[in-house]
């Protein structure tokens, strides 16, 4: 909808009247985001006169979050590093002020939480998106804005309704047109100088690209959300703390002073996203004139601040500022990048995964670990996520081909490593000489996301071969070896969940194949054998040949009808196509 000039004129004033920033007033006269120079002249007049007059008050619509000058070449001799200064705030959290012993106070004690700053400039935002030290070649920019946002933009339009009464006898303008919303402006405002000041090695220019792996994530944060859209953020800390994926998980004993890897940006972020959802949903249904906005708690404080007017402190009794210039958190990273292969295992005691129990480490270093810390420098990440194709026990070794695994690489700052065959074959020699090589890979390469679909799917159906060295509780003659051979090829086991796992894993009843089986003895000691067993995958080794205490039937102990039991264990092959030679197995000899 076109307003006409008189009714234009009235929009306008109105807005100047507020205190509305020229970005803003543009929104509101429904200027699209697409006229990107309209938007950058609008930021560059008024910093021009901020610059000229010494000082600028924040805009009530966009907290500040538009008043910067877009021009990149300007920059802040002051400044650390070229980034904005740092605000030191009571509370603010990810939804609004907090006491200061709350989580959100703590948060900001924490390395991997980036700190509250004041951007004035567009150097300020790129120097942020470079601070990291990433290699950049596309670059995505994410904009999470304070729960307080919607409110007073509603508020706003509110305002503008009740000017605009009048202007027509037929009130055929009684409302503004659609407001340009304020994420959209800010972008087309920002991309062009983060895109004129990052410059890529190679191609010496880097674009914006919404789907790039690379992203520049911002977070606006203010310290009245909790008082203008308290409703939202409640809401939203409800939600995620019922979801079962924020539970705090299990870390290492702190006196062990081991690396932890830091949650994803996305974690992060969730609370205050969904708490802007929210409070845009409510503001749109419930606050649409000025009436509505008088009768509500919170919707009042957003049309007393959108007015000027100071509120009172509930605890001192002080009046405050209403309008406090909205702080920015900036946080550059990298999506994951996926390296997959084959590990072999050629030491017992080593646990995939670290492995903590008892306030200490339990086994000799870890599969994990191993591989990551050559890993981890290549690709200058903070740290990797290993998942493979199931897994073997702590005491079992992984021989043949290898397992199957995907390290994910987290943040990785260098993410075109090992592109090139050099840097491969010298991951595999490092590891072939650290640790003694107690853990080797093999078939090293960058697989993309799809790969954990591929390296899991159809696990049923795999093939694992083992080699056991196993006892029985009397000496087995020839044919008892042939009668296990026989009985044990092509045989169907029902094993109930294991007595070692049942703490931890769900109680029922699995059949599984065991598609071969071959018996040898062992010269000189009639009570033990060697076992080879070719199974389906999650197929329970241990079990299968003890019985469980009669939770696997039938077992090597019921077929040779005594006592069996298991000595050491093999894993040599696992039938599966990723990365070489072998097989698959998601299933698992756990």
């Amino acid at each position: 909808m076109v307003l006409p000039d008189a009714a234009r004129e009235v929009v306008e004033t109105e807005l100047r009247r507020l205190g509305a920033c020229s970005p803003c007033v543009l929104r509101f006269l429904g200027t699209p985001a697409a006229d990107a120079g309209a938007y950058r002249d609008a930021c560059a007049r008024d910093a021009a006169a901020a610059s000229s007059s010494g000082e600028q008050a924040t805009c009530p619509c966009c907290l500040g979050i538009l008043q910067f000058d877009p021009d990149p070449a300007k920059v802040d001799a002051s400044d650390e590093d070229g980034q904005a200064p740092r605000v030191d705030v009571d509370g603010g959290g990810g939804g609004g002020a907090k006491p200061s012993g709350s989580s959100s106070a703590r948060e900001d004690a924490d390395d991997d939480v980036p700190p509250r700053r004041s951007p004035r400039l567009a150097s300020h935002y790129a120097a942020g998106m470079r601070s990291a030290g990433h290699e950049i070649a596309t670059f995505a920019l994410e904009v999470t804005l304070p729960p307080s946002i919607p409110m007073r933009q509603a508020a706003t339009r509110a305002l503008l309704v009740e000017a605009l009464r009048g202007v027509s006898a037929e009130n055929a303008f009684s409302s503004p047109p659609a407001t340009t919303e304020l994420r959209d402006a800010f972008r087309a405002t920002l991309v062009p100088a983060l895109e004129a000041t990052a410059i890529d090695r190679v191609t010496n220019r880097v674009r914006h690209d919404p789907n790039a792996p690379f992203k520049f994530a911002l977070l606006f944060e203010h310290e009245r959300c909790r008082s203008e859209a308290g409703f939202a953020t409640r809401k939203a800390e409800e939600h995620g703390n019922r979801d079962g994926r924020n539970r705090k998980r299990r870390a290492p004993p702190p006196q062990l002073q081991l690396a932890t890897l830091p949650d994803s940006p996305a974690a992060t972020w969730q609370r205050v996203g969904a708490a802007y959802n929210i409070s845009e949903k409510r503001a749109a249904e419930a606050f649409t004139t000025v009436a509505s906005f008088e009768a509500d708690e919170y919707a009042s404080r957003a049309m007393a601040a959108v007015r000027g007017e100071e509120s009172r402190d509930v605890v001192s009794g002080e009046s405050r500022k209403t309008n406090g210039r909205a702080t920015c958190r900036l946080f550059p990273w990298h999506a994951p990048c996926y390296l997959g292969g084959r590990y072999l295992k050629w030491k017992r005691g080593v646990p995939q995964s670290p492995w903590f129990a008892d306030g200490g480490v339990v086994g000799e270093g870890s599969v994990q670990t191993s591989l990551e810390t050559f890993v981890v420098k290549a690709f200058k990440s903070r740290g990797c996520r290993l998942n493979s194709a199931g897994r073997e026990d702590m005491d079992v070794r992984m021989l043949g081909g290898g397992r199957p695994f995907i390290l994910e690489v987290h943040d990785p700052k260098r993410p075109g490593a090992f592109a090139e065959e050099s840097e491969r074959q010298e991951m595999e020699s490092f590891l072939a000489d650290d640790n003694d090589g107690a853990v080797t890979a093999v078939n090293i390469h960058v697989v993309p996301r799809e790969a954990y679909i591929t390296m899991h799917e159809g696990s049923a159906e795999k093939r694992k071969t083992y080699t056991a060295v196993c006892w029985a509780s009397r000496a087995l003659s020839e044919t008892d070896l042939s009668t296990l051979t026989t009985r044990c090829s092509g045989l169907t086991v029902h094993q109930k969940t294991p007595t070692r796992v049942l703490h931890r894993r769900t109680s029922a009843t699995r059949p599984r194949v065991i598609h071969d089986a071959k018996a040898f003895a062992v010269k000189g000691s009639p009570k033990f054998f060697l076992l080879e067993l070719t199974t389906q995958a999650g197929t329970y080794i241990k079990e299968f040949v003890h019985g469980d205490f009669g939770r696997t039937s039938p077992s090597v102990g019921s077929i040779l009808g005594c006592e069996a039991d298991i000595l050491q264990l093999d894993v040599t092959d696992i039938e599966m196509a990723f990365g070489g030679p072998g097989g698959e197995e998601p299933g698992e000899e756990e």
